[in-house]
């Protein structure tokens, strides 16, 4: 539990104010990286989503479609 190797999260940063959401995102790209662990996680925010994801899959009419990620 202390050092997982997936990780699995709902709207991790939902109602919460810009300072926190900044400090979230920091943890998990410091979890992705240092421990290795895979992030998994769900967001209406495509924003954090191409700041965060390395892959990015979305539903369309129900079905799960991988997403082309412009260049970084």
């Amino acid at each position: 539990m202390l050092e997982p190797r997936i990780l699995f999260l709902d709207e991790p940063t939902a109602n919460v104010d810009e300072g926190t959401v900044t400090v979230v995102e920091l943890l998990l790209a410091q979890l992705k990286s240092r421990q290795n662990a895979a992030v998994v996680l769900t967001t209406h925010d495509r924003q954090q989503a191409d700041r965060l994801a390395d892959q990015i899959y979305v539903l369309v009419e129900g079905r799960l479609c991988p997403h082309l990620l412009e260049s970084k």
